[in-house]
C-alpha cells in the first residue's frame, strides 16, 4: 500500500499532465468574468432541478417537496412541502402552482442534464481527477482547458474553477436562456447569473 501511495504522489508531482496540474493549482472563485454569485442555498435531499424555458425560474425537487426559485435573486416563488410533482422515468416535473403549464425537463439523481453550452459559447465541464473529487469548471467562448495538453498552444485555455466537490453532484449547467448557471449537489444549490442580467434585474 505504501508503495502505491508513493507512486501516486510521484505521478501528481511529475508535471507531465498540464490539465491536471492546472486544476490542482486552481483556486475556487465566486465571480468569473461576467458571472456573479446570486445565492448558495441548503436544500436537503435534493433530487433534481429543471428550468422554465423562457425565464430564470428553476424548479427544484427534494426530500422536502417542490420549490421554485428565481435565479435572478435566489428568491423562492413557490413551495409545496407535501408533494413534488416529479415523474422520474421521463425526467419530467409539473409545477404544482401551475399544473396546466408545460412540464419541466429535469436533471439530477435519475439522469438527464442541464445545458452545457450557451448560445454565445460559454461552456461548463465536470472533470474527475481522483475519486471522489469532481472539478466543476466554467470556460469562456472559444476557450478549452484541454488545449493545455497540446504541443502547440494556439487556443485560449482560460477556465474558472467554480467548485471542487466530494458530494454527489446532481446537476451543473445553464438555464435554457443561458443567463443563469447552477450547481446542484445532494444538499446544496449554488446559483450564478450574468452581470447584464444582474444589472437589469437587481436583487
Amino acid at each position: 500500500m505504501k508503495l502505491m501511495q508513493n507512486l501516486f504522489a510521484a505521478k501528481l508531482a511529475d508535471g507531465l499532465d498540464p490539465v491536471r496540474d492546472a486544476l490542482l493549482a486552481a483556486q475556487i472563485v465566486d465571480t468569473a468574468d461576467i458571472w456573479h454569485p446570486v445565492a448558495t442555498l441548503a436544500v436537503g435531499g435534493l433530487v433534481a432541478v429543471g428550468f422554465d424555458r423562457k425565464s430564470e425560474e428553476m424548479l427544484v425537487v427534494s426530500a422536502h417537496g417542490q420549490s421554485v426559485f428565481d435565479c435572478r435573486n435566489g428568491a423562492i416563488r413557490y413551495q409545496d412541502e407535501h408533494a413534488d410533482g416529479y415523474d422520474a422515468p421521463p425526467l419530467k416535473a409539473a409545477r404544482l402552482d401551475h399544473p396546466a403549464a408545460e412540464r419541466f425537463d429535469m436533471a439530477g439523481r435519475d439522469g438527464g442534464g442541464l445545458r452545457s453550452v450557451t448560445r454565445d459559447g460559454w461552456r461548463v465541464a465536470r472533470i474527475n481527477l481522483c475519486w471522489p473529487e469532481t472539478y466543476c469548471i466554467l470556460q469562456p467562448p472559444k476557450a478549452s482547458i484541454h488545449a493545455l495538453a497540446r504541443v502547440q498552444q494556439d487556443q485560449d485555455t482560460t477556465f474558472y474553477l467554480m467548485a471542487k466537490e466530494r458530494t454527489d453532484i446532481r446537476a451543473f449547467g445553464f438555464s435554457w436562456t443561458g443567463e443563469s448557471l447552477v450547481l446542484a449537489t445532494a444538499s446544496d444549490l449554488h446559483i450564478w447569473t450574468r452581470e447584464t442580467l444582474k444589472l437589469t434585474n437587481p436583487s
